[in-house]
């Protein structure tokens, strides 16, 4: 109940920001209703107990408790990867020495730059639609995937301001990402060289090339890990096969959807721009990722890379005037209600990353 009250409330808000940007209003006063806005999120992420998001007590309460009680030179001598992160991490954990600080401010790190690019995508973007998507296909998993989404979230931001040549900013933001997740190398790099190299067949034949790494994933982790190349932990990851093999399919399935269809019954005319086409590419790499999980299961934490586009991604390609006009009703109503049998299913049924039922930290 209350992931469905926050939603809501999260979703009322959203109508005053699209109002105001509807109106022209001053860009101050716009973020500042849009912090306003994701306010609710961030505090639900805040309040809750450790066990809530199978990460939290993996990495952010053991390193809470170191950062409270030790100096930044002793606590970061320890870290060996991700030290954006985890500097991070220790200046929120030292605010007050409660964890609600530090699980606040990750989720408004996760949540912000994703709402911030719809602002300045707002004649292409329904900020209505990205915090519906976002709400339903992302939230309970900015609960546990906590360094993935919030590095993919700066990536996304900063593909936005590229588009928009804010080139400075855009730059700025893809150099920061790595030091939250440094996995976010190979999407920046992804992005560069298909909205930049122009011609379309090679970004065409590096999905390919894409989908061969995918399912070759186990032999070239053993490779690397014979030669020394990857540690035991990501080589264990690499090879693993996931266990949840049914949930697999259907998650395959619905991501195969979300990827797959929102592109379909668009004009012509419409998918000739440059962003468009990087966010169909973008789609196909998290529709392979998804399809390697039934390979290793270390490629599930690799869609995010992805799926944190979703919710600029299905708003973007479900709009009135870029669809053929007898299939946008079909369009619409399946691009919201989608979303909500995918939560039902994956969250309250299935447990996915450990969020439900949602329990307070008292």
């Amino acid at each position: 109940m209350q992931y469905i009250i926050t939603f809501l409330v999260t979703f009322f808000l959203s109508f005053f920001v699209q109002h105001l940007v509807n109106k022209k209003r001053n860009v101050v006063l716009v973020v500042a209703t849009i912090i306003l806005s994701v306010l609710p999120l961030c505090i639900l992420a805040g309040l809750r107990h450790p066990s809530i998001g199978t990460d939290t007590n993996v990495y952010i309460v053991p390193w809470f408790n170191r950062a409270v009680s030790s100096s930044y030179g002793s606590y970061i001598s320890y870290v060996e990867s991700e030290k954006g992160f985890f500097t991070f991490l220790y200046f929120a954990s030292n605010i007050s020495k409660s964890l609600f600080w530090p699980l606040f401010l990750i989720e408004f790190l996760i949540v912000f730059p994703l709402a911030l690019s719809t602002y300045f995508m707002k004649d292409k973007i329904d900020y209505r639609f990205f915090v519906l998507v976002f709400c339903l296909l992302l939230f309970n998993d900015s609960l546990c995937y906590m360094r993935q989404l919030i590095s993919g979230s700066f990536v996304a931001l900063s593909f936005v301001l590229l588009t928009r040549k804010k080139y400075f900013f855009a730059a700025l933001l893809a150099v920061i990402s790595p030091f939250f997740h440094m996995t976010a190398v190979a999407l920046i790099i992804f992005i560069v060289l298909v909205y930049f190299v122009r011609a379309r067949f090679v970004a065409i034949i590096a999905t390919v090339v894409f989908f061969f790494i995918v399912f070759l994933s186990p032999v070239l982790a053993n490779i690397l890990h014979d030669n020394g190349l990857i540690g035991g932990r990501y080589y264990e990851s690499f090879v693993r096969y996931s266990s949840e093999v049914n949930a697999n399919f259907v998650d395959i399935f619905m991501w195969t959807i979300f990827f797959i269809i929102p592109p379909l019954f668009t004009k012509k005319s419409a998918l000739h721009s440059q962003f468009a086409f990087t966010l169909v590419i973008i789609s196909a790499f998290g529709f392979l990722s998804s399809l390697g999980m039934l390979v290793s299961g270390y490629f599930y934490r690799l869609t995010f890379f992805a799926r944190v586009f979703i919710p600029l991604y299905i708003p973007y390609f479900v709009r009135r005037e870029i669809v053929d006009v007898k299939y946008f009703s079909i369009k619409f109503l399946a691009a919201c209600s989608l979303p909500v049998i995918y939560w039902f299913y994956f969250y309250p049924y299935l447990n996915y990353a450990n969020t439900f039922p949602y329990v307070l930290n008292k």
